[in-house]
């Protein structure tokens, strides 16, 4: 796996690799009307492009091919943060965290995390501040608020 930052040619696939993550995680934790409400379609390449402009974004890419991707503001609100699912559980999210941590320098990091994440951001030291239920194309969603101190 090797790390690098976001390139204007990364667009497509990192949202590819949010809408895969979002379709094929547990459907235990999503059911599919959460999954069409959080992902009703491949993002729009040229408006990801313009959104991950400005701010640190890294990508985690195998043989060439994106494998996951995240972006920290440099408040420290880490806002995204997918693996595509053949390769979570091996280390992705974990290193990406690392980089985009050593990205910016505030007294304290946070996150948004699904129910699907919030153990990894747990095993890297952050702690579930609220539960929060996010509306989103007229479902509720469920994520938790977390942060950790640098």
């Amino acid at each position: 796996m090797h790390l690098r930052p976001f390139a204007p040619g990364d667009a497509a696939a990192c949202a590819q690799v949010f809408y895969e993550a979002v379709h094929q995680t547990n459907p235990a934790l999503y059911p599919p009307d959460q999954q069409k409400a959080w992902a009703p379609a491949v993002p729009d390449t040229a408006a990801w492009q313009q959104r991950y402009t400005g701010h640190p974004v890294w990508v985690a890419e195998e043989d060439g091919h994106v494998i996951g991707f995240g972006d920290i503001y440099p408040d420290g609100l880490l806002d995204m943060l997918y693996v595509h699912p053949q390769w979570q559980g091996r280390g992705v999210g974990k290193a990406l965290i690392r980089v985009l941590e050593q990205a910016v320098t505030p007294e304290r990091y946070r996150v948004f995390a699904s129910r699907a994440a919030r153990p990894l951001f747990e095993a890297m030291g952050y702690t579930v501040i609220r539960e929060e239920h996010p509306v989103r194309n007229g479902v509720r969603l469920i994520n938790f608020r977390m942060e950790k101190t640098r």
